[in-house]
């Protein structure tokens, strides 16, 4: 960590923290600080396009370019057992493939939940979410 990235981030928070008190939304912790599950849900609301689903062969199809896309070696996801079935990316690095790189794994439901009308276009049937739980 760098000392100056620190810094912004702290900036960045303080920001959000002024906009939240401006608009009067109250901050609160989450009760349970092991539970990340709302920041991967946040953070799939913000990058619902950064999204691929797997496909049989064990590569991905993005969402919104319907592509196929591979995990980046470098990845902690790369050959994990079983693959996820739906995967957030920040980034795609074509070299030899497309690869996916700085990979979460998500859950399905989660962009059907947040973006049910904008999700039903990239599905083959909104059936397909039921099988995608791990």
């Amino acid at each position: 960590m760098q000392f100056k990235s620190l810094g912004r981030v702290r900036d960045v928070r303080d920001q959000l923290a002024g906009l939240c008190e401006r608009v009067e939304v109250v901050v609160k912790s989450n009760p349970n600080p092991g539970d990340i599950i709302p920041v991967q849900k946040a953070i799939t609301s913000g990058y619902f396009f950064n999204t691929a689903r797997i496909q049989k062969d064990g590569g991905y199809r993005t969402t919104k370019s319907n592509q196929t896309v591979y995990i980046h070696p470098t990845s902690a996801l790369f050959q994990t057992q079983p693959p996820p079935r739906f995967i957030l990316y920040y980034e795609l690095v074509l070299t030899s493939k497309e690869f996916m790189r700085q990979c979460m794994p998500i859950e399905g439901i989660w962009l059907y939940e947040r973006e049910s009308i904008s999700f039903l276009p990239y599905l083959d049937t909104p059936l397909m979410l039921i099988d995608c739980e791990p």
